[in-house]
């Protein structure tokens, strides 16, 4: 099983089935409904209405005409692990969760840059200064058959607030998604966030009101999956196995445990 910190699972209100699967998603141990958050989609429709000119092949910095010092976004490298790591906690402290933070630069480090890199990150600054960062990774429509980006954390600093860096990390993103072929760009607030609301509204993207999320972490998540039936899977250690579907024909393999060469003879 691969290291993942949660599940997350979505459930639409409007579905007729929606008392059935809110009754399953919390008969699942410790399960939670995250309430405290609501969903936000822009559809591809929409980013170039919020794109002032046609996304062109390269990715577009696009800023408000009425920022003073227009903020200067890259993507982000190994030596920007530790500031990303700082802007993260000091998001976590805005949103009232510091004490939910155990990342740390190597696992933050391996998660960007490692052999297989879990998302990405831009850092947006000003004058040579990092005032922000956003950091996503792509999700995936099985309706549309096409993968979808997701924004997990957009922040800037308090002292440029309203300066229309947080625009311009938005709009930077949106260039991503639409140069990718990102059937949607989505993202999630705290409820209690009211001018991120707004703010988002007048993006032209859309709270998806008729949808549940639904979580599964720590020691939930662990428990979850000790009790999936284990038949067919691979017991003992798994260091040196490929990852992913095996190529080539496979009459022959074993199926269970392996028998030594002895037995076999």
């Amino acid at each position: 099983m691969s290291q993942c910190g949660l599940c997350v699972l979505q459930c639409k209100t409007s579905s007729p089935f929606l008392s059935l699967r809110l009754d399953f998603f919390k008969s699942v141990k410790h399960g939670t409904k995250a309430l405290a958050f609501v969903g936000v989609r822009m559809v591809p429709q929409l980013i170039p209405q919020a794109i002032p000119q046609a996304v062109p092949q390269a990715i577009p910095q696009v800023v408000p005409r009425a920022v003073a010092h227009s903020p200067e976004i890259t993507p982000a490298t190994p030596a920007d692990v530790p500031l990303l790591l700082e802007l993260i906690r000091e998001l976590a402290e805005f949103e009232q969760l510091l004490h939910a933070v155990d990342a740390t630069a190597d696992s933050l480090g391996e998660a960007l840059f490692g052999a297989r890199p879990d998302c990405e990150a831009v850092v947006a600054r000003v004058a040579g200064e990092a005032v922000g960062f956003a950091l996503y990774f792509h999700n995936f429509s099985t309706f549309r058959a096409r993968r979808g980006l997701y924004l997990e954390d957009l922040y800037v600093r308090p002292a440029m607030r309203g300066h229309g860096v947080g625009k311009a990390l938005l709009l930077h993103l949106a260039g991503i998604a639409v140069q990718r072929g990102c059937a949607r760009f989505e993202w999630a607030v705290l409820d209690w966030n009211q001018r991120a609301i707004d703010f988002y509204r007048s993006m032209g993207a859309v709270p998806m009101a008729e949808w549940t999320v639904f979580r599964v972490s720590g020691e939930a998540l662990a428990a979850l999956a000790q009790s999936a039936p284990t038949q067919g899977l691979i017991e003992g250690p798994t260091q040196g196995l490929t990852q992913g579907p095996i190529q080539g024909p496979t009459q022959g393999l074993i199926e269970g445990p392996a028998k030594s060469s002895e037995e076999q003879s």
